[in-house]
């Protein structure tokens, strides 16, 4: 179907770059993964991002995923049938905010960064493009 975006770091003093995640491309159960909207934490020993896939049913899927900076211990952070996006780290590190949408309604969540149960922040019924955290 295409090709699937990985994350990559960029070394600015050596010029050489890193492949951060590994998206997969095309399977029996979904046509080809992206990564994107990487966030750096604020201490730089993760990463944040969106894993977005669309499944042969035609259904387009966002989650929330985190990284360490070295590549290891990728981890799936959320799970739910809407879109999660816009992933963003708290001040402290110790939580991670994202948007999660459906048709008629957006909401921001928060979640620890070691994947625990995702808490409810703000529900809304007119359209969150973007927030970020004070």
């Amino acid at each position: 179907m295409g090709e699937h975006r990985s994350i990559y770091v960029l070394d600015l003093k050596t010029k050489k770059q890193k492949r951060l995640t590994t998206a997969r491309g095309e399977t029996k159960t979904t046509y080809l993964e992206d990564h994107r909207e990487p966030i750096w934490s604020r201490d730089g020993k993760q990463v944040a991002f969106v894993s977005e896939f669309t499944t042969v049913a035609g259904i387009n899927h966002c989650d929330i995923y985190s990284i360490n900076n070295n590549g290891s211990k990728r981890k799936q952070l959320t799970s739910s049938a809407a879109r999660e996006v816009n992933p963003r780290f708290s001040p402290d590190g110790k939580s991670i905010a994202f948007l999660r949408g459906t048709v008629s309604t957006k909401e921001i969540w928060d979640i620890n960064v070691n994947g625990n149960t995702p808490r409810l922040l703000l529900k809304s019924s007119s359209q969150i493009n973007s927030f970020d955290w004070q």
